[in-house]
This record gives structure tokens, sequence and C-alpha cells, in this order.
């Protein structure tokens, strides 16, 4: 069975006797069409199931009144409280918020950058995920408004809105190593992102002033991570636990860590001090508490892309802006002092 035909401007002026720029008008609200007409046409285009040709429009207008969000993925309730702020907030504007998800893979991310382009998106709202070459240089030649948020490019001068990465890294160090911490695991982010390397340096920047190294530190990659959740053998990649505090990536896996480690009948923060990084207890209250680095709560991450957004549309030409929100530690109660006391290895049976 054959699909029916798409019902066009020409088919709705067919069936209530108006010209096609009558109806064009009509359905745009134009003041010079009178009630009658455009009650009338609108009436038969609802009757017809007209359906607006989004991208024929912009191609006559210039203006798609789209919005593109281009993110990894959404399961980090960080991510998706910001996307839901950020789609509310475009919408209000009069723009389309379409979402795209890359999956943590570059090949899809440079698919949805060119679907992004080829539907005349008006702009772009980026959480960067690729850190190859080509990336750069596809974002370097857009000819469209592209701010990004959460995370930076190196040597790429554009519209950005973050939380200073470094100082959450740092403050996570200093609050563990003034507390006599001197072992750590560090489960870091996509070892490219702008937002794990900061992150990193500032936590062991913090801990040199307390005369501690590297080799104080096991750090596990992004994807083992990822697999250990996967196949939910997060214990053994925590093993052998001969340190005393967790840093993690982001709070998604520092819930992770701290539920095994309670099932496991480890004592938090008695036994291992856990500290994550975006706060998202305080969104969710019927998350267990988790001390965790975030940005100071009377700020919104959301309003400010969107402003910088409206701004870079308004005024293409605009000097390029930057607003790195000041990085807070929340107290939450899964870090404490460091006891003195004998380190768990792998092979360790908790009472």
């Amino acid at each position: 069975m054959s699909n029916p035909s798409r019902i066009t401007l020409k088919t709705i002026a067919e069936h209530c006797g108006y010209s096609v720029n009558t109806v064009s008008l009509a359905l745009r609200n134009d003041p010079r069409i009178s009630r009658q007409t455009l009650d009338t046409v609108q009436k038969a285009a609802d009757e017809l199931g007209y359906i607006r040709n989004n991208l024929a429009s912009s191609l006559r207008s210039g203006k798609s009144n789209i919005i593109a969000i281009i993110i990894e993925h959404a399961h980090n309730p960080h991510y998706t409280f910001l996307i839901d702020d950020m789609v509310a907030l475009l919408r209000e504007h009069g723009y389309i918020p379409m979402l795209l998800f890359t999956r943590n893979s570059e090949e899809t991310e440079r698919q949805m950058l060119e679907l992004t382009v080829s539907l005349s998106a008006d702009g772009i709202i980026l959480f960067v995920h690729g850190g190859k070459e080509w990336f750069s240089n596809t974002l370097k030649k857009l000819s469209i408004p592209v701010i990004l948020i959460d995370r930076g490019i190196e040597g790429l001068n554009l519209d950005r809105v973050c939380v200073n990465d470094y100082e959450g890294g740092y403050l996570a160090g200093e609050k563990l190593a003034s507390l006599g911490h001197t072992r750590f695991l560090f489960l870091a982010g996509p070892l490219f992102i702008e937002s794990q390397i900061r992150r990193q340096n500032g936590f062991l920047d913090a801990l040199s002033r307390y005369q501690l190294g590297k080799d104080c530190i096991r750090f596990v990659p992004f994807d083992t991570i990822n697999e250990a959740i996967r196949t939910n053998t997060i214990l053994e990649m925590l093993s052998p636990i001969d340190y005393t505090a967790i840093i993690c990536y982001n709070d998604e896996f520092a819930y992770y860590m701290m539920n095994t480690l309670r099932q496991n009948g480890y004592r938090v923060p008695e036994d291992i001090s856990i500290c994550g990084f975006d706060h998202i207890c305080s969104s969710m209250p019927y998350l267990p508490p988790l001390s965790s680095i975030s940005y100071p709560k009377d700020r919104s991450l959301a309003q400010t892309v969107v402003r910088f957004l409206l701004n870079r549309l308004e005024r293409p030409n605009r000097p390029v802006q930057i607003d790195e929100f000041p990085a807070v530690y929340y107290e939450e109660g899964t870090v404490g002092i460091c006891h003195d006391k004998k380190h768990h290895t792998d092979t360790d049976q908790k009472e």
C-alpha cells in the first residue's frame, strides 16, 4: 500500500479556494490577512492534517528555530536536569530543541554535527566528547553559533559555560589530604576531555602541598569503570582495597562504588571516604547523601548557556563569552578522617 501524498500549501489552497500565497501568509498569522480567512485556512489545515515543512521554510527564511543539543548520553542525572532546564528555556524563546545522542562515539558525533548543519539548525549546544583534530577543525568551519557546556576544547575560542574543574579537583584533594588520607583511588573520566584533565591536575596539585605524589594514587580508566558497571564486577575493580579514599569523576560513578562497598560490609566514611562531582543529591533528595563538588546553588548553568546562545544569535560578531562558575565542596557525610587501621585487600573478608 502506497504512502499518502504529503499535504502541502497547494493542497490547502485547492481545498479552501485561496491562493498558495494567501494560505502561506495565513498559516504564519500575517496581520494583512483577515480573521475570517485565517480561521478558514487554519480549519482546512487541521482537517487535512497539514504539518509544516520546517526545512523548506528555513530555506526561504534562513531561520529554522531549531537548536541542537548534542551530548553523549543522558543517564547521568546531572545531564538530565540540565537538559530539561535548557529545553524549557529554549521553548520559552520560541526555539525547537533537538536532542542528539552520540553514545561516546566520535563517528556518531561527526554524524550528529553533519545532521545539525543539514537541517539548518540556528545553533548548537555541545557537550564535547571528541578530542581529535578533525573535530576542532569542523567546529571552526561551522557558520552557526556553538555554545560549549561543561567542557572546553584546548585552542578553540568558542562561547563556553562550565565549572572551574581545576578548582574542583583541588578542593577534593585538599579536603581529603587535610583529613589525613594518603592513599587514593581515582576513578577517571575520558582522558582527552578537558574537565577530566583539569580535575586530575587540581587534585595532584593539592596533594603536592602535603608532600603526596602520583605514587599514592591508583588511577582507574574511564572505559574500565564502565565495563565493571556493565558486567557487575565493581568489587573486583576496586580490589585490592589498600586505599582510604575514592575520588570519582562524577556522582554516578561514586554511587556505584558506595553501594558496592556498603553491600560488602565496608563503612563509608569510617573505612573508606568517597567524593564525587555534580552533587546530584541536591536535586534528587531521595538519593543517599554524597559529598561532592559542584557549583554554587544560586547559579544556573542552563540559564547562562541559553543566554549566551541568544546573545550570539542576536550579535554573531560579539566577543567570545566565557563563564567559569566557581567550584564548591558540599559536605554530605561520605568524607571523613582517615583512621590508622589495617587496610583490606581483595582477599579480606569483612565481618
